[in-house]
C-alpha cells in the first residue's frame, strides 16, 4: 500500500501545542470524543483552525499569544465519518442529540482502530473539514513542520 501525506493545522497554547498526544481532548472530551479518549483535533486549513479556536474563547479581555502549527501526517488511509454512521441529522451541530451521535462515531472509530485519521465535517464551515488524529493507532505518524505565532485581532471579539 502506498503511503501519502496531508498537511493539517492546529492552534493552541505554546506550552502544549507540540504535544500531539490528545491529552487535552481526553481531559475534557470534545465534539467527537468522550472524556478519557485521546484525540488530536486538527483542521483542513489554517483559517478553519483559527475559527475553531475563536469559538472556544470566552474572555477576549486579555489576548493570549497562541501558536499555529502545520502538521505533516503520513497516512495509509483516511476514514470518512460516513463510513461509520449514516448521515448526520439536520441541525446535528446545534443540539445535544447531535453531539451524542458525533461522540459515538468518534468513540467507535477510536476503539475499532480502522485508521489513524478520521475526516469529519466542520461545525463552523460546512465546506471544510476537520481531521481527527488517533495518536494511539499503530500507523500514526505526524511531524510538526511549521510554527507561527498568532495573536488574534481584537476586532474579532465583536463577532
Amino acid at each position: 500500500m502506498t503511503l501519502s501525506r496531508i498537511f493539517v493545522y492546529r492552534i493552541g497554547h505554546p506550552g502544549f501545542i507540540d504535544k500531539l498526544e490528545g491529552e487535552g481532548a481526553a481531559r475534557s472530551g470534545g465534539r467527537w470524543n468522550y472524556k478519557g479518549e485521546k484525540v488530536v483535533y486538527t483542521a483542513e486549513t489554517s483559517s478553519l483552525a483559527i475559527l475553531e479556536l475563536l469559538s472556544h474563547i470566552s474572555d477576549f479581555s486579555d489576548p493570549v499569544p497562541y501558536q499555529l502549527i502545520t502538521i505533516n501526517v503520513e497516512i495509509k488511509s483516511i476514514l470518512q465519518y460516513e463510513e461509520l454512521s449514516p448521515e448526520l441529522p439536520p441541525g446535528w451541530s446545534l443540539h445535544e442529540a447531535g453531539e451524542k451521535i458525533t461522540k459515538s462515531i468518534g468513540s467507535s472509530w477510536l476503539s475499532d482502530g480502522k485508521s489513524a485519521v478520521l475526516k469529519v465535517p466542520s461545525v463552523h464551515n460546512p465546506l471544510e473539514a476537520n481531521y481527527l488524529l488517533n495518536p494511539k493507532h499503530p500507523d500514526f505518524r505526524a511531524e510538526i513542520v511549521d510554527k507561527h505565532w498568532y495573536l488574534y485581532d481584537n476586532r474579532l471579539r465583536k463577532l
